[in-house]
């Protein structure tokens, strides 16, 4: 990246180009719609009412993880959801004192209408209990921004069906600096991040939470 002349200054029109998959999913970044019959677990964060010429519309804000599907592991972290159904739905986990995550399928209605129907498996609650205790999302204190970062690479090197030592041989750094990225224990820089995406065949988008 070249700085403007005389000066420390990054000029921004030399950066790395934004490839078309990489602004689909920046504009778009989680939709409930786009995970049709696949397994979400939902924390929701807060809820309020977005206008618009439409009208009002109820939203909640929620982290999102994907149980299941081409994504899964995904986490998409305080993200809008508008679906009537689905904010209904986390609107009662946000008034109960006794749950503070939910878990569903999702799924339409002869009219289309988006629903989350429950888990009808055992094994597929199971996993959501476990991957809702590893995010500790069924505690009050969750982890953290970078924490999820580092559970997002992991999950993507996972899928790349890698190991620990293979993926830091790869990026060129040690195994123990992977681990401490991986347990959101150290920051990790853009170009870094980079890397990471280029490594894993995958964009910097659907790496950030």
């Amino acid at each position: 990246m070249r700085r403007y002349p005389n000066t420390t200054i990054a000029d921004p029109s030399t950066g790395t180009p934004v490839t078309r998959e990489e602004r689909r999913a920046e504009v778009d970044a989680f939709r409930v719609r786009d995970f049709k019959r696949e397994q979400l677990l939902f924390r929701p964060i807060t809820a309020t009412v977005m206008r618009s010429k439409m009208g009002d519309h109820p939203t909640v804000y929620t982290d999102v993880l994907v149980l299941s599907g081409s994504r899964e592991g995904k986490v998409f972290a305080n993200v809008p959801v508008f679906n009537t159904h689905v904010v209904n739905i986390l609107m009662d986990v946000l008034d109960s004192p006794f749950v503070q995550v939910t878990a569903g399928v999702v799924g339409d209605t002869a009219a289309s209408v988006l629903t989350l129907a429950p888990l009808t498996s055992t094994k597929d609650i199971s996993h959501a209990d476990n991957q809702a205790a590893a995010l500790r999302w069924n505690t009050s204190t969750p982890i953290a921004d970078k924490e999820l970062l580092g559970w997002n690479l992991s999950q993507e090197r996972k899928r790349n069906k890698l190991s620990q030592e293979d993926a830091a041989e790869m990026l060129g750094v040690a195994q123990p600096t992977l681990s401490a990225i991986e347990s959101g224990a150290r920051n990790v820089t853009a170009f870094e991040l980079r890397d990471f995406a280029r490594m894993y065949r995958t964009t910097m988008a659907r790496i950030l939470p």
